[in-house]
């Protein structure tokens, strides 16, 4: 036999055992939910759960469940009622026509609704066109939305049922009437110039003095980079040179030193035989 032993599954849980649960969890949800991921949070989360589970089995009675087995069952419970609502949703905003198959929402259900609220339904809209129909949606946040219409609107803007209209005084209709009737009379100067001495070979004619000006400027300035960074290699190139010739002489002037350095040493090792 192997030394492993398989776990004994616990029962499944009865409508009235996730009823009591999820209360049990509605009681305590701002620590069970609570976001902080810090040491005390967590000490309070254990404790809480362990209170909870106390609480579900003296009421349950029969077979024991720990914390790890309920905290399982509620994390089921919530994968399961976002589920229903996310496809109740969907199912109502569906084109084609008919009626739509919605999921039951039983009294868990609306439970776990309760504890995550917006983690289900998402933050309301307030500037969307379909705010006020996905509101009123079933298992909807239910937030009132400001309307558009109770926001103060300039003088010139009137309402009228759920469109705009923008309304304009004499004065500016006549300012705007003068502007058109200037526009149309340059437009008709502006078409009276005669194009009929124009050709295509016309394209082909020199370019103006100004753009040969820039042209001749642009070679003479490309011809001055180049003088200038042919003198600027020669400059470095005499630099290296001279720079050589003084490593060479100074290299010369260490050879004589060492030299003359050995030449005295062989005469005072020679005086130092001598003596002995």
């Amino acid at each position: 036999m192997s030394n492993t032993e398989k776990t004994k599954r616990c029962s499944n849980f009865t409508k009235e055992e996730e009823r009591i649960l999820t209360q049990l969890v509605h009681k305590n949800r701002n620590i069970i939910e609570c976001k902080k991921s810090g040491q005390v949070t967590w000490e309070q989360k254990t404790n809480t759960w362990r209170t909870i589970a106390d609480e579900f089995n003296s009421t349950v009675g029969g077979e024991f469940k720990g914390v790890q087995i309920l905290k399982c069952k509620y994390a089921n419970l919530k994968k399961s009622c976002k589920r229903k609502f996310a496809t109740n949703k969907a199912t109502i905003v569906k084109t084609g026509g008919g009626s739509g198959n919605l999921t039951e929402i039983d009294d868990v259900d609306s439970t776990i609704h309760d504890i995550l609220g917006a983690q289900i339904d998402g933050l309301p809209s307030a500037f969307d066109s379909d705010a006020d129909f996905a509101n009123s949606l079933p298992g909807g946040s239910g937030l009132a939305v400001p309307s558009t219409h109770e926001k103060e609107l300039p003088q010139n803007i009137q309402v009228i049922g759920d469109k705009y209209n923008l309304t304009e005084s004499e004065d500016e209709i006549e300012a705007v009437n003068q502007q058109n009737n200037l526009d149309t009379i340059n437009v008709l100067d502006n078409s009276t110039e005669n194009w009929n001495g124009y050709s295509s070979k016309m394209l082909k004619n020199p370019p103006h003095k100004k753009l040969q000006t820039l042209r001749q400027n642009n070679k003479k300035s490309l011809a001055f980079k180049k003088n200038t960074n042919e003198k600027l290699l020669e400059a470095k190139l005499e630099f290296i040179r001279i720079q050589k010739e003084c490593f060479e002489e100074e290299h010369k002037l260490k050879m004589e030193i060492l030299q003359k350095k050995k030449l005295l040493l062989d005469k005072k090792l020679r005086n130092a035989e001598i003596k002995n």
